[in-house]
């Protein structure tokens, strides 16, 4: 081969490897840009989560903030809640005090026959008569009593409860003193309790407890149980069956001892 033919042999090598650098640098530069925007988008991206994150910082510290303030707020109505709370109780009570105060003259009355036509008038007449009949400390008067007048529904097989007011707190304990008496002939005297304090006796009956206020207090006492009555009941009728009788004479079971000159009525 002659030279001038390898020289362009190896010129024509030249030109195609000229043009494959050419593309090649082409593609790179192309890569290149793309690779740049891509770079660019990512900067952007960046600066918007950075921006995003600095706004997060700034709702979290309002946030706390307004936490903070919130648990002050609540702090401050729970004080303005036991406040109240403290004023109601504090009322209650008053309110209590005035009704056990206005009840100190009051008496209950149960079991008082009631006349089927009875007013005001007329149950202040049964009870001065009732007084009179069984109280006999002193006279009673229509005057003694401020008001008497029965309570709830009627029923005409029940005799309604009677509250009776004095017109002295005295002649009130003295119809309490003679309240055994009464018992004798189906009548039964109480105090008017306010309904706060029925109340504290209803949840002493359910726990199965007896309650009863004396001088304004309340006194509990602890209900036997049906088994302890059960058993006291049996022991004491054992007890009974293991007397021996008396005889006429007076001794236990027919031995001897001295005679009995007691009265027929004190005999078995």
């Amino acid at each position: 081969m002659s030279d001038s033919t390898q020289l362009s042999a190896v010129l024509d090598e030249l030109r195609a490897f000229r043009k494959y650098t050419e593309e090649a640098m082409e593609t790179i530069r192309s890569e290149m840009k793309g690779i740049k925007q891509t770079v660019c988008e990512l900067q952007r991206n960046f600066q918007d989560i950075k921006r995003e994150m600095s706004e997060l910082k700034r709702e979290k510290s309002e946030l706390k903030n307004e936490q903070s303030v919130q648990l002050l707020d609540i702090d401050e109505m729970d004080r303005s809640i036991s406040k109240v709370h403290d004023g109601v109780r504090s009322c209650e009570d008053k309110i209590e005090k005035a009704e056990k105060y206005s009840r100190r003259e009051n008496l209950m009355l149960y079991g008082v026959r009631e006349a089927p036509d009875e007013d005001p008038r007329t149950c202040k007449d049964t009870v001065v008569t009732l007084l009179n009949d069984h109280v006999p400390q002193r006279k009673w008067c229509d005057r003694d009593i401020v008001r008497a007048h029965r309570i709830g529904g009627k029923h005409p097989s029940t005799n309604r409860p009677l509250i009776v007011r004095f017109m002295h707190h005295d002649d009130k304990f003295l119809v309490l003193e003679m309240r055994e008496k009464l018992k004798k002939i189906d009548i039964s005297v109480a105090n008017e309790l306010t309904a706060t304090q029925r109340g504290e006796l209803r949840e002493l009956k359910e726990k199965g407890k007896r309650g009863y206020y004396k001088g304004g207090r309340l006194h509990i006492e602890e209900v036997p149980s049906t088994n302890a009555t059960a058993t006291s009941a049996k022991a004491r009728g054992h007890a009974t069956n293991n007397r021996r009788p008396l005889t006429r004479s007076g001794s236990r079971g027919g031995g001897g001892g001295r005679t009995s000159h007691s009265s027929p009525k004190h005999r078995e």
